[in-house]
């Protein structure tokens, strides 16, 4: 047997990932670029980069994060940090290697299960292993063969890192609308007055998207905000949400993106990695102690990184995507709705929901965006599941509010 864990993909989640199972194990990672590279761009917290010892990695810190719709705008209060996304990979590869983590600039093509290992093939050579961890992404040779997919929702990015332009505040990062048909935005992440990462992203669904589909409309924007920048190093990327029906085979697991570990309506898929990877790569290292690599084994540890009641809120979010896709005002009432959470917004976009954060901020979106005027334009399927969901989150939430109504009134005909 060649190694102990093959990782296939070295972006995020298999780096971040090999960084911590290197320390006990024989690790191997293929991917058909050279590691670490990465064209993304990424935004985070002051307080995790902290925690998982990145602050080397650190372009900028801002107080919050600033949305726009046609309308209104809402700000969003919070220690964030615009990152060097190189950076960020190359720390984690640095660990890794040495750990002893060999790479292996490869095109993955397909993976069997033996008797006691699993055999990883490229386009060079075989190798072998005890657990194949897939980061590969939604292309997955693995998802595809075995018609994993079962659903996807794709935002897609276009960008550039920019120069030679004028800032005239360099701490908040801002989401802006385009105003067009497409509900195209805008990511602008400072790093100084004169510098910063400017792209725009666009929502597919049940599509990935070409980015050069992107880039004139990119430029037409960049020239009216910024029409002296300079273009320098190119952004571009999907961020994909969506469902796979098995998180793992025997053997073979799934991670990152290959695993539609991203919330559905919050482009959180690097964040959402630096959160979990240690928690998923604690629960390998305990089965691979006990050498229980089934796929139920295996889902198990899948499972442990997702809460179903966090999911099933950001789905709501996610419906409610394409009804202000569709809707005349586009994204108002989203943003409304970031206004009436207050501070209590900053979780919804950090994805650290509580159960009782999640029944206050659906009463609140049921309340800024009526359902009579969703079903306009609201698939019946998504309606249905919106509005099941919104029965089992706002029960107790309207309760408590007609209680305190109710108490409210009595004291005012006592008084």
């Amino acid at each position: 047997m060649d190694y102990d864990i093959i990782i296939t993909g070295g972006g995020p989640a298999g780096l971040s990932l090999a960084a911590e199972l290197s320390k006990e194990f024989r690790i191997l990672i293929i991917d058909k670029k050279k590691i670490p590279s990465t064209t993304c761009s990424w935004y985070s917290y002051y307080d995790r980069i902290k925690k998982y010892g990145l602050e080397k990695a650190i372009l900028n810190r801002c107080d919050g994060i600033l949305y726009e719709s046609r309308n209104y705008s809402s700000l969003m209060k919070d220690d964030c940090v615009v990152l060097d996304e190189k950076m960020v990979l190359k720390i984690w590869y640095d660990k890794a290697k040495n750990n002893g983590l060999v790479t292996k600039e490869a095109l993955f093509i397909d993976a069997r299960k033996t008797k006691n290992e699993v055999i990883v093939e490229t386009h060079e050579k075989n190798y072998s292993a005890r657990l194949l961890i897939d980061c590969t992404g939604i292309k997955s040779p693995i998802l595809r063969r075995h018609k994993l997919v079962k659903k996807i929702n794709t935002w897609l990015i276009y960008g550039h890192h920019i120069s030679n332009i004028r800032l005239k505040d360099t701490k908040k990062i801002s989401f802006l609308p385009v105003h067009d048909k497409f509900n195209t935005y805008i990511g602008l992440y400072p790093i100084t007055k004169n510098t910063a990462k400017f792209y725009i992203f666009r929502n597919l669904e049940s599509e990935l998207g070409h980015f050069e589909d992107l880039e004139k409309v990119f430029d037409v924007i960049l020239y009216r905000h910024f029409p002296k920048a300079k273009k320098n190093e190119v952004i571009s990327g999907r961020i994909i949400s969506g469902e796979i029906k098995r998180y793992a085979l025997d053997n073979i697991v799934f991670f990152g993106e290959s695993s539609m570990l991203n919330p559905p309506a919050c482009g959180m898929g690097f964040n959402e990695i630096l959160i979990k990877h240690r928690e998923f790569a604690d629960g390998i290292k305990n089965l691979m102690q006990k050498n229980a690599l089934k796929a139920g084994d295996l889902t198990r540890v899948s499972l442990s990184v997702r809460d179903q009641k966090i999911i099933n809120f950001q789905l709501i979010i996610a419906k409610f995507t394409y009804y202000f896709i569709n809707s005349p005002a586009g994204w108002d009432g989203g943003v409304q709705w970031l206004n009436s959470l207050g501070d209590m917004s900053k979780y919804w976009m950090r994805n650290e929901l509580s159960l009782e954060w999640i029944k206050n901020a659906t009463f609140r979106l049921y309340k800024t965006i009526p359902l009579v005027e969703v079903v306009k334009v609201m698939p019946p399927k998504d309606y249905l599941f919106v509005t099941n969901q919104f029965r089992k989150f706002v029960h107790n939430s309207i309760k408590s509010e007609a209680e305190n109504l109710l108490k409210k009134k009595e004291k005012n005909e006592l008084e």
